[in-house]
């Protein structure tokens, strides 16, 4: 993995001691000898799971301890190199991260006291509900080409939010084909693939071609008991296949 960009990144052994962490890091993070002291307690679990037995990560969702000690959300990439992992964490988008904020917020807030919990439930729900919706937002590349880009961890909560939010902006646009881009998906739990399998289901009856890109081996794996039934084309690489029918498009619209 070779990120040029000034981004916190971190260099560590199989025993998780860092041997290197960049200045970026060092701002935003805590100086620790192991990566484990960095990382919010309830995501170490999920961490050692992706870095033992992934190998490769892209795009997984995980919580760090920032400098400050508050909770950070960012996106995690990793790949090991002679015994040594290289791993940055990114955080994630501003109006992404601002939800993220206020829910967790919100969350040690309702904590506190019942009479609290029963006070703010109905504006954590909305505030989740918008949380989740970003996950998934509907982007018109063109009349006839849209696209979905998918973030983080995929849970049943989250589909339902994002496919509250997409069905309406697909059955206005109309587009005659979507892309459903998972290159930033993290873990699909095996109970919610059919859901997953029910919204990607829901494009054909719309009558819209759906093409899965940007796919990582766990999520074909995934869906592939789906796959004479779902009917859908896959290209692996997210920006081959936007290119591809990008210029599709082009070409169907100079004649």
């Amino acid at each position: 993995m070779e990120l040029q960009l000034p981004l916190p990144l971190y260099k560590f052994n199989k025993e998780y001691e860092i041997s290197f962490q960049s200045k970026e890091a060092e701002l935003l993070f805590s100086v620790q000898q192991s990566v484990l002291d960095i990382l919010d307690v309830e995501s170490i679990a999920k961490f050692k799971g992706l870095i033992d037995h992934a190998g490769t990560v892209k795009g997984a969702e995980i919580n760090l301890l920032s400098v400050n000690g508050s909770v950070l959300l960012c996106t995690m990439y990793a790949d090991w190199e002679d015994g040594i992992c290289e791993c940055a964490f990114i955080p994630l988008s501003s109006s992404y991260h601002r939800v993220s904020d206020k829910l967790t917020g919100l969350q040690n807030r309702l904590s506190e006291t019942n009479f609290e919990l029963f006070e703010k439930s109905e504006e954590l729900s909305e505030i989740l509900k918008r949380y989740y919706k970003l996950s998934g937002p509907f982007i018109e590349l063109t009349e006839s080409l849209a696209i979905v880009p998918i973030f983080g961890d995929l849970s049943r909560e989250k589909l339902q939010a994002i496919q509250a939010n997409v069905f309406e902006r697909a059955f206005r646009a109309q587009p005659d084909r979507v892309l459903l881009d998972f290159t930033s998906v993290g873990f699909i739990e095996k109970q919610d693939v059919g859901h997953l399998r029910d919204f990607i289901v829901t494009f054909k009856q719309m009558g819209m071609e759906t093409v899965l890109i940007g796919m990582h081996p766990a999520h074909a794996r995934i869906l592939a008991p789906f796959k004479n039934e779902l009917e859908i084309n896959v290209d692996h690489s997210a920006k081959t296949a936007i290119k591809f029918w990008m210029e599709k498009e082009n070409l169907r619209e100079s004649r």
